[in-house]
């Protein structure tokens, strides 16, 4: 089992999904352009946002996914620079790069297990009372 659950991603009005198995891989790709830290740093006070680096980070996640474009009439990946202008573009009403910072941070989340209670056995407990000064857990 992964860490990660699969994840969707809208762009350009396609949807796409990054597997579970997969997202480690993408979430090393964004950081070579923007931290966890800055991203965490952004969501919490957007006066920090710095919408190039976001942009740039989510264009990672796009050429994973073989997002192309059309430029001079050739097909390439998709550009960051694309990726900026699009975050301010219609339909963004000025959240755009918040949109990109909330996608981003979704993208690091692992599916944690539920935590499942240790109880310690008996031998641990009768050597955590003697080391307090106690003996077969008397007092």
């Amino acid at each position: 089992m992964s860490a990660f659950s699969d994840i969707s991603i809208g762009w350009d009005g396609k949807d796409y999904v990054i597997e579970g198995r997969q997202r480690f891989r993408v979430i090393c790709l964004v950081e070579e352009e923007v931290t966890i830290g800055e991203i965490a740093g952004m969501a919490m006070d957007p006066a920090r946002l710095k919408a190039t680096s976001v942009a740039k980070g989510f264009c990672a996640i796009l050429r994973f996914l073989g997002v192309t474009e059309v430029q001079g009439g050739k097909t390439v990946p998709i550009t960051a620079e694309t990726v900026f202008v699009r975050m301010f573009g219609e339909g963004a009403d000025g959240d755009g790069p918040l949109v990109a910072v909330t996608i981003l941070l979704a993208l690091i989340q692992p599916h944690l297990p539920e935590p499942t209670a240790v109880r310690p056995n008996r031998a641990a407990r009768r050597k955590s009372a003697s080391k307090a000064g106690r003996v077969d857990g008397n007092r």
